[in-house]
This record gives structure tokens, sequence and C-alpha cells, in this order.
């Protein structure tokens, strides 16, 4: 039912509580007279389709602001974390060359995953599960060092995967939300695979 608005029904609306803009709705028209009032108090017309357009039009700016945002943070920590990896692969380099050398192919997996370029190739993609590999996920480890295993034989090389394990886990559980299938099963696996070589490293389990 189209409603008309009059000069006076808008002059009463204002009486009782004055108001700086009238929201114009699909169902509501004005009369030249009740179009003029308006414009004589200087007071805004909206359009509820046009104000609700606008509203939507911003939230979908924001929001596209947010996941760009997000989106250049997971980037910008990626390529920190490989640089993490990176630096401990030099270190190590020095004193274990075939461990640094394990921590190289461990940046090339991650800029693999960054880049989300030639995942099904790698040792723990989605395509090389094995039994062990289908209970990863439940695998919550928690490889804790401490004072004795870090002056323990092979406790410097250790000691310096210990810390990219839990840079990755942090990393895993921080965007585990954005990370697709593909990415989360390589990167959980790798997790896996860093304790597993800590262990070897330590001559037990620490995990």
């Amino acid at each position: 039912m189209m409603i008309f608005m009059t000069e006076e029904e808008l002059r009463r609306l204002y009486r009782k509580a004055p108001f700086k803009e009238y929201i114009l709705d699909g169902n509501t028209r004005l009369t030249p007279g009740g179009r003029q009032f308006l414009l004589d108090h200087k007071i805004s017309i909206v359009d509820s389709k046009e104000r609700d357009f606008k509203k939507m039009q911003a939230y979908s700016l924001e929001t596209q602001k947010k996941d760009e945002e997000a989106l250049l943070n997971l980037q910008l920590d990626h390529q920190l974390l490989r640089a993490n990896f990176l630096e401990k692969a030099r270190t190590i380099y020095d004193y274990d060359q075939l461990l640094a050398n394990q921590v190289f192919e461990w940046v090339s997996v991650l800029l693999a995953v960054e880049e989300k370029k030639g995942l099904t190739e790698l040792p723990w993609s989605s395509n090389t599960n094995s039994e062990l590999d289908q209970n990863i996920f439940s695998h919550q480890v928690d490889c804790s060092m401490n004072k004795d295993l870090a002056l323990a034989p092979k406790g410097r090389e250790a000691t310096s995967l210990n810390v990219l394990y839990h840079m990755l886990r942090r990393f895993c559980h921080q965007y585990e939300h954005v990370l697709d299938e593909e990415q989360s099963i390589v990167l959980m696996k790798m997790l896996h695979h860093i304790s597993r070589t800590m262990m070897s490293i330590l001559g037990g389990s620490i995990c």
C-alpha cells in the first residue's frame, strides 16, 4: 500500500521530534508540499534502497580490506618463516652439513606451500599417505627441550630444530583457517618429520 507524506504530516512529525533527514522507503512517496517542506527546512531526503546499497558497499569494501590485510599478513609470515629456516640451515651448515641440507629442503617445501606449486609432488603430499600419516592430525606433539637435552651430544642441532618446530607449529595454528587442505597436510607432515629428526638426533624420544 502506497503512503503519501504531506506537508501537514511531516510538520506534525517535525514538531514532535525534529529530524535532519527523512528516510523514504519503497512504499512511501512525498507530495509536492511535503517535499518542499523538507527542502525549506534543509532536511535531507534519503532513499532507503540507496542507503542500504551504500551500507552494503561500505561493508563490502571493509571486508575486502580485511581480506587483503589478512592475505598480506599470511604472505609476510610465510616469508619470515622461510627466512628463519634458511638462517638456521646456514648456521647448522658450519658443523653438520647433512642436517643443514635437510633444513634447506624444508625451506624449499615452505616455498612450495607458499606458492601452491608442486605440492602433490612433495614427499609429504596427500598422495603419499601412510598409516602413520593418517593419524598426523591427532598426533598433537609437544617437542620440549630442557637444559640436559640442550647440553647433550648433538644438543645444539636438536635445539635449532626445536626452534623451527615451534615456529612452524605456531604458523600452522595461526593460519589453520586460511591454509587449504593440501597446504595443511604438507605442513603437518613436515612438523612430524622435524620431530622425528629431533628424536633421531638425540637417540631417543622427546616428543
